[in-house]
């Protein structure tokens, strides 16, 4: 029997899944984006690639973006910072001038330096303005509409009804695509009863650690068994 208790405070229930995420982590090397921030390097290298006209992995590309991973200078706020309040990019402040100078190093000229710092300044600052600073929320709104949209198409909701037709089409997004949306199962249901969380808490708290939140439903599930 599942023990209820009503007072978790976010900072436990992040505890317990910290806990639960280190203890089944051998499992998460199935999934192509167990961290949030992989996806937000992945853009990055798709916007230099882009520049560059080379896909390779042995691209300027690709060791540009692995020198900024590295150096930490792909972090969200401090990009979109670096666009003024006029909507140009200062270029002047440490952050903007080392994260150009990586660039340069691995073979950047001059001008497309410019248009890549750019581009990432206001992709980030769009994240940052719109979506909280994480990729993994722009890409569950946009979900969501995907979500109605193929409902309508594929018609399941005649057979299945709504309910159930939109978790199976979004059971087989996150399936196919580790898109980041948190699907109802039975361990989601026992970790809100346990904590006295809703499962938007619980969401919330997944985001913070920037964990993809496709990892919960095993993870959970796998808590559950071992209850």
């Amino acid at each position: 029997m599942v023990e209820s208790n009503q007072s978790y405070s976010n900072e436990r229930v992040r505890d317990l899944l910290v806990d639960l995420f280190e203890k089944y982590e051998s499992s998460f090397g199935k999934y192509q984006w167990p961290w949030e921030n992989q996806r937000w390097f992945e853009l990055v290298f798709c916007i230099l690639s882009t520049i560059d006209e080379d896909y390779s992995a042995d691209s300027k590309a690709a060791l540009a973006t692995r020198v900024l991973v590295d150096l930490g200078l792909l972090d969200i706020h401090s990009l979109a910072e670096s666009i003024t309040t006029d909507g140009k990019s200062d270029y002047s402040n440490p952050y903007a001038m080392h994260f150009r100078s990586v660039l340069e190093r691995v073979g950047f000229e001059a001008k497309e330096i410019n248009q890549v710092f750019t581009t990432i300044c206001e992709t980030a600052k769009t994240l940052e303005q719109s979506y909280k600073g994480k990729i993994q929320i722009l890409l569950r709104h946009h979900t969501d509409q995907i979500v109605n949209q193929l409902s309508k198409v594929l018609h399941l909701s005649h057979y299945l009804g709504e309910k159930n037709s939109r978790i199976t089409i979004l059971r087989w997004l996150q399936n196919i695509l580790n898109i980041p949306i948190l699907v109802p199962s039975q361990g989601l249901s026992v970790l809100c009863e346990t904590t006295g969380k809703k499962p938007e808490d619980v969401l919330a708290i997944v985001d913070d650690l920037d964990i993809n939140v496709a990892l919960l439903d095993e993870v959970l599930n796998r808590w559950v068994q071992g209850k």
